[in-house]
């Protein structure tokens, strides 16, 4: 496939195309699904859980001081921004969600650190307020949205923060954009992600891209069903639990629940298969941004193993920095640490050259 207009080094790398068919034992997979999915209900059914603090998740939307900027796609699609510090002079942070999320999960980093920092929240295209244009889904085209929001923005001397499929952006973003990056970024944060999959053989790759569009179509259909594909319930606490470490609030699992509902099957159905089989490891040498990688040691999503692999692979990658015990929403389960960490890491880097920055190395 060719290159999608208007931003060069996009080129739907994933794309699936000559894949041969594989025949799966989709009725025999689809009633184990089932049988287990009942068996976890009932088994939560019979414990008592805490429940989420209705007021407290309230709570969890933009700060009342905040911007909303609206970045307008080469595609005729629109990523909505949402910006806190604008006035403090800081160095601006850009922060990636993952797949399903959105904004709402920088709630705690657009609260907190906006005294110190220009703090701008993406929400990628289908997810949360933006809206794709006429290009696909893909985590090359994310990474197009997020040229689009530091030139529109005129962002110098960034760091970009990006969490699981934010990290993968980010990482597609420097390896195919390096001129944006010399001119606008100054660091990367890769929290909770990795830059290739789980098995690297080509066989690997065909299965996933046979299977998960056929995944897709069942969670499509799935979401039709009466409270739709994750409705209020026992079940659903316990998907978005294991994606939490030990002692994670019900807060923010329901949450997690909520931004995962609130986004369009159709939007991370085509993401999926990009996610699962993203690939850029051998492409990593090329990068000459400093970057630093976070990870909870009980990720379950992105394990610690894939993050220690990232950080071989990158040449100006600081050591692995490690969160005992917790799992892979590590921007919500351990607020103070991360942002303690990510202040680290900025106050680090070379300051900033020229006039037209207040805060040099950081805060």
């Amino acid at each position: 496939m060719g290159s999608e207009p208007g931003c060069p080094g996009c080129t739907g790398r994933e794309a699936a195309a000559g894949v041969p068919a594989v025949k799966l034992h989709t009725v025999g997979l689809a009633a184990a699904g089932l049988a287990a999915g009942y068996a976890a209900e009932r088994m939560l059914l019979g414990r008592p859980r805490h429940r989420p603090d209705p007021e407290q998740l309230e709570s969890f939307r933009p700060p009342p001081q905040a911007l909303h900027r609206h970045v307008a796609t080469d595609d005729d699609g629109e990523v909505h921004v949402v910006e806190t510090g604008a006035g403090s002079g800081g160095r601006p942070l850009v922060l990636l969600h993952g797949i399903t999320l959105s904004t709402l999960s920088w709630h705690y980093q657009l609260a907190d650190l906006s005294d110190r920092f220009r703090v701008l929240a993406v929400d990628h295209r289908g997810h949360g307020q933006s809206r794709a244009g006429t290009a696909a889904w893909s985590i090359d085209r994310l990474a197009c949205d997020l040229v689009h929001v530091l030139e529109d923005l005129d962002l110098r001397h960034a760091v970009v923060v990006g969490h699981s499929m934010g990290g993968m952006t980010a990482l597609r973003f420097a390896i195919d954009h390096p001129r944006v990056v010399a001119e606008r970024v100054a660091g990367m944060v890769l929290m909770s992600t990795a830059a290739s999959p789980v098995h690297r053989l080509a066989a690997w790759k065909a299965l996933t891209r046979v299977v998960t569009p056929r995944a897709t179509r069942g969670l499509a259909l799935a979401e039709r069903a009466r409270g739709g594909l994750f409705p209020t319930n026992d079940l659903s606490h316990l998907v978005f639990r294991l994606g939490m470490g030990k002692g994670a609030s019900p807060t923010l699992i329901e949450l997690n629940r909520l931004m995962t509902a609130a986004t369009p099957v159709s939007v991370w159905g085509e993401l999926l298969s990009g996610v699962i089989g993203f690939d850029v490891i051998d492409a990593l040498h090329e990068l000459t941004v400093p970057a630093v990688v976070f990870v909870g040691t009980a990720d379950l999503l992105t394990p610690p193993a894939a993050a220690r692999k990232l950080v071989d692979a990158l040449p100006e990658a600081r050591p692995l920095e490690l969160f005992e015990g917790a799992g892979h929403m590590l921007m919500l389960e351990r607020r103070e640490e991360v942002n303690e960490r990510i202040e680290r890491f900025v106050a680090s880097l070379p300051a900033p050259s020229g006039a037209g920055t207040a805060a040099a190395g950081g805060p």
